[in-house]
Parts: C-alpha cells; sequence; structure tokens
C-alpha cells in the first residue's frame, strides 16, 4: 500500500468520528429526552393517584358524608356553647346602689303638678239685717306642688329585685291668682283689687285642702319622674314598690 492511499484511509477515518459540537448537542439532545419522558411520567404517576382518590370519593356513600358533616356541626356548636364559655374568664357581678339612685334625682326641688282651679269667691258683710254675701267673684288659679328631691329615700332588695322608694310630703305653694280672669258679680261693684285678689287665694286655698285631686296628681307625677330618671340604671329588670313618707303604699308601678 502506497502513502496516498494510506493518508485518504486516516482522512476517511477522521470523518467517521463526530466532532466535539455534535457530541455536545447529541449529549444534551439525550438529556432533553430523558427530561421529557421523565415529566410525562410523573404527570401520569399524578393521574394515577387523582384518579384514584376519586374513585376513592365515589365509593363514600352520601349518607356517611352528611353523618360526617352532621358530627363536626354538633362539635362546633358544642365548643361555642359550653367549652369555650367555661374557659372563658367570668365578670364580675355588679351590684346597683342607693346611691347611684339618689345621684340621678339630685336636684333640691322639683315641680310635680301645676293645678289649675277656677272657682267663686265671696266677700261677705254684715249690717242690721246680719250677714250676707256682698259681692261674689269669679277667678283662675294655679296651685303648684312640689318634691324635695333630697328627701327621697331608696331602698333595694337585690334578692327580690324589688326597690323600695320612699316620697316625702308634697310641697303646697301659695296661690297665683290670675288677675285678668277676675269676673265681679255684679258686674258694677266697686271691689278693690287686693282686696279680691286676697279672697281668691282664700278661697282655692280652702278648697285644695278639701280636695285630694291635686295630691293624687302630684304623687302620681313624682311617680313617673322618678321612674323617667332612674330607667337608665334600673331599665326593667327590678320592680318599684311606692311609699308615703308615713310609710303608707302608694300603689303599683308608676304609669
Amino acid at each position: 500500500m502506497d502513502a496516498s492511499s494510506s493518508d485518504g484511509n486516516s482522512n476517511q477515518g477522521k470523518r467517521d468520528e463526530p466532532s466535539i459540537d455534535e457530541q455536545i448537542r447529541l449529549e444534551n439532545a439525550k438529556r432533553a429526552a430523558y427530561d421529557a419522558e421523565r415529566r410525562n411520567s410523573e404527570q401520569k404517576e399524578k393521574e394515577r393517584k387523582s384518579k384514584a382518590k376519586l374513585k376513592l370519593i365515589k365509593r363514600v356513600p352520601i349518607k356517611m358524608v352528611l353523618i360526617a358533616v352532621a358530627v363536626i356541626a354538633a362539635a362546633v356548636i358544642f365548643l361555642q356553647a359550653f367549652i369555650i364559655p367555661a374557659m372563658s374568664p367570668k365578670p364580675e357581678p355588679t351590684y346597683l346602689a342607693e346611691s347611684d339612685l339618689e345621684k340621678v334625682i339630685s336636684v333640691s326641688n322639683i315641680s310635680a303638678v301645676d293645678y289649675v282651679y277656677k272657682g267663686i269667691a265671696e266677700k261677705w258683710a254684715a249690717d242690721i239685717f246680719g250677714k250676707h254675701v256682698d259681692y261674689r267673684i269669679r277667678y283662675t288659679a294655679h296651685v303648684r306642688a312640689n318634691f324635695d328631691m333630697n328627701n327621697i329615700v331608696f331602698d333595694i332588695d337585690e334578692e327580690k329585685k324589688t326597690i323600695s322608694v320612699t316620697i316625702p310630703d308634697p310641697i303646697i305653694e301659695a296661690p297665683e291668682v290670675d288677675e285678668q280672669s277676675l269676673d265681679y258679680m255684679p258686674e258694677n261693684h266697686p271691689g278693690h283689687i287686693a282686696e279680691a285678689i286676697a279672697l281668691c287665694k282664700e278661697d282655692v286655698a280652702h278648697e285644695v285642702k278639701e280636695e285630694d285631686l291635686i295630691l293624687e296628681k302630684a304623687y302620681a307625677n313624682i311617680r313617673t319622674t322618678i321612674r323617667a330618671l332612674t330607667f337608665p340604671l334600673v331599665g326593667e329588670e327590678y320592680e318599684f314598690i311606692w311609699l308615703k313618707a308615713d310609710g303608707t303604699s302608694l300603689g303599683g308601678e308608676a304609669e
């Protein structure tokens, strides 16, 4: 074999061997194919497991699912109703005090009623024929009754949930006569205004003592006032027992 033939075979052998770049590309292609096959296998495994879980769920009867849900719900309700409240710290009980009620009504005096009275006063005179009515006066007067709120006494019974309220006697103020309402009978009688007002005040004071209406209204109104002032503290939790200064009962609840 000559030299030219030997060189030709050597060159042919070199062309059959892949170059370094071709080897790198071939290795990358093999690696990519391996990665793709691995990912495909993992995806198939996930799908297989998912189908297995779905089959397992389908095998569970709906009745059992509902029972499980009911049991969980009952457990949650039990925890909220009994366990959690029992574990929570209990607040300290608060009690209503007589001083609390005294503060909310702490005003010196309060007008309980403004009673409007219409009456007729008489002026008597005496002569040789004896006593007789000289003239009469038709009038309108105002009689006001108030209470000293500082003398109201509270007594709380927490066990019975009652509040006894002792109310002092009402203070009846001097009557006020409306001068514009004076009407003389007979009309042409020359009466003196000062004398007429004095007669009217004396008449209305006498009538008020004879009638209990103004006292009834005064007690009824002061009960309603006390109930309204103390309601933010008392609410509907307590029953009120109303008493006069002498201890006699004023009846049930305020209207």
